[in-house]
């Protein structure tokens, strides 16, 4: 159907890992969870570890495209820890024995053989085939809907995003049902969750309160989808009493979800985006696990072009915070201002590109906290500019061709409360400096050749006695490589040598050498080799009168100058 769109996906995004192969890589013994019977012997734990669950994944997405205007569609992504995919025995994994096993030698054991020692001994031994103390078995189940439309001769389109995520962090015990529901949050089976009473059976003020009748579906019957315990976060998605007041605002706020509102527009010159993105403090993702929950974001940018499409200019603001909920304390405002000039004149012409980007960060702190006996300094208020130039020139010379390439970069951070804190105050942030220069040449008889020299300076801060000392880092990078097309252009040679100069409080230089070659065995088969070789070179370590090596010999040859590392790799690429 042209109007109706479906994808799916179905994969694993963890494989299952059985144990690590090292001594207590399968189990191990957990002391704090000993405990003495009636008759005076110990019951000892012993908990598996070492493993990692298959996470199995499914998702579903329909979408349709309504007289070319309207963009709808809904998805559902569903991902969870197979608990059936670790062997609850492993017969072979080892094992440490130590003295606080009671009348059991010291030593390496199997579990068959830690039994018998453990009955010869009298006492007992507990070893759990789930609800392992280690990892625990997750769910995550998101769905959502998105959105969008074109106004206005389809220069404006405006999108919107909807998602809700819900996550079980530990899924051992099973889906519970209404009544144990009931009695989730309070000790009353009483047809309400969340109710709280005082000894006199009254019910307290203040306390949430859901009807076990609200309840739309059985969570037991739903366990396909999703498992629903008390491990859920969080219990109840929503608000109840605020989604009969406002349910539109009830159900986009809610912490377990996350929307973006886009709108762009390209008007004359300019390409205008406006957007804001929240993502709630409970929204997780095990699909996507890099994403970073409790935020709000708001941005808005320009992209003008001028000079018939040769010179564009971005310019945009960025907020960031994590103050969705009311009750956060201490917020982090991030206010990003960005800027960037892109200058192309043409084919084989000279271009331009200026960076120039600033990012403020507070904390709304206005005082020092305690902790414990110690006063600490947990303000933020800082600012951090970065700034980069790249500037490129190709030209010719006879019939080689060649182009030079120059970047230029600084990062340089500022305490904005530097005058208000005490001298041993440590402000961690590091100023950079960075350039490089690159000549890339085309000979006629096509050999590519790339000559790079780079240098970056860093200035780290630590305090030293109190004092705040800035430590110099520079490290300098020359290198050539070469490649050319021989024996019909079926074999691409390949050479590179490299040389990287470090000075800080400890200098030391790095050679690196490598060769190989492309080999076009058919039109999709290619083989390649590439071996390397490194050294390395320590000057300090030729009269500092200690071992550096390790090879009981002091200020020897072999502590300055030595092989870092040296290989061949081999391998056969295949394109279907």
């Amino acid at each position: 159907m042209k109007w109706l769109k479906v994808q799916f996906i179905n994969g694993e995004l963890n494989r299952v890992v059985q144990e690590r192969d090292v001594i207590n890589g399968g189990y191990n013994i957990l002391h704090d969870q000993t405990s003495t019977n009636e008759d005076g012997s110990k019951s000892y734990y012993l908990d598996r570890t070492g493993f990692t669950f298959r996470r199995n994944v499914t998702g579903l997405r329909l979408s349709t495209n309504l007289f070319s205007k309207i963009n709808a569609g809904v998805h559902l992504i569903k991902t969870r820890d197979d608990t059936t995919s670790v062997n609850k025995v492993i017969n072979d994994a080892t094992f440490l024995s130590d003295s606080l096993v009671k009348g059991v030698p010291i030593g390496i054991y199997t579990i068959d053989e830690f039994k018998n020692a453990i009955s010869i001994s009298g006492n007992k031994l507990n070893t759990p085939t789930n609800n392992w103390y280690g990892q625990k078995p997750q769910d995550n189940l998101v769905l959502g809907f998105n959105i969008g439309t074109i106004l206005d001769n389809r220069k404006l389109t405006i999108d919107f995003d909807w998602n809700l995520s819900l996550y079980n962090r530990d899924i051992w015990d099973g889906p519970m049902s209404i009544s144990k529901l009931d009695t989730a949050l309070d000790d009353s089976l009483d047809g309400f969750i969340g109710v709280a009473y005082d000894k006199d059976g009254k019910e307290l003020s203040g306390t949430t309160k859901i009807r076990t009748e609200d309840i739309i579906f059985d969570p037991e019957n739903f366990q396909s989808m999703f498992i629903i315990n008390t491990s859920m976060t969080p219990l109840v998605p929503i608000d109840i009493n605020s989604l009969k007041s406002n349910p539109i605002a009830a159900i986009i706020n809610m912490p377990s979800s996350a929307f973006r509102i886009k709108l762009k527009g390209n008007y004359s010159r300019n390409s205008i985006l406006a957007e804001y993105l929240q993502v709630g403090p409970e929204y997780i993702s095990l699909a996507n696990p890099f994403l970073r929950s409790n935020t709000r974001q708001f941005t808005i940018s320009d992209r003008i072009s001028l000079l018939q499409q040769k010179l564009f200019i971005n310019v945009g603001f960025k907020h960031l915070d994590n103050k969705i909920l009311k009750t956060t304390v201490s917020p982090l405002n991030t206010n990003t201002l960005f800027m960037n000039l892109t200058f192309l004149l043409g084919p084989n012409m000279p271009t331009f590109v200026l960076n120039f980007q600033s990012i403020g960060k507070n904390n709304e702190k206005t005082k020092l906290d305690s902790v414990g006996s110690r006063t600490v300094d947990l303000r933020e208020d800082s600012k951090a500019s970065t700034s980069m130039l790249a500037f490129s020139v190709p030209f010719t010379s006879g019939d080689l061709k060649q182009s030079i390439t120059l970047n230029i970069g600084n990062a340089t951070n500022i305490d904005n409360l530097n005058n208000k804190r005490s001298s041993s105050y440590l402000f961690s942030k590091t100023d950079s400096k960075t350039i490089s220069v690159s000549l890339s040449s085309l000979f006629p008889n096509q050999l590519k050749t790339v000559s790079l020299f780079s240098q970056t300076k860093l200035e780290i801060p630590s305090l030293v006695n109190k004092e705040l000392i800035k430590t110099p880092y520079t490290w300098t990078h020359l290198s050539f490589s070469a490649n050319k097309m021989i024996f019909q252009d079926k074999i691409n040679s390949k050479g590179v040598i490299t040389f990287l100069n470090s000075k800080s409080q400890i200098s030391s230089k790095l050679l690196g050498l490598r060769a190989g070659f492309d080999y076009r065995l058919q039109e999709n088969l290619t083989a390649s080799m590439m071996s390397q070789v490194r050294f390395n070179y320590f000057p300090d370590f030729k009269e500092d009168n200690l071992d550096n090596d390790g090879d009981g010999k002091i200020d020897n040859s072999g502590e300055a100058f030595n092989i870092n590392s040296i290989g061949i790799i081999f391998n056969v690429q295949y394109n279907f």
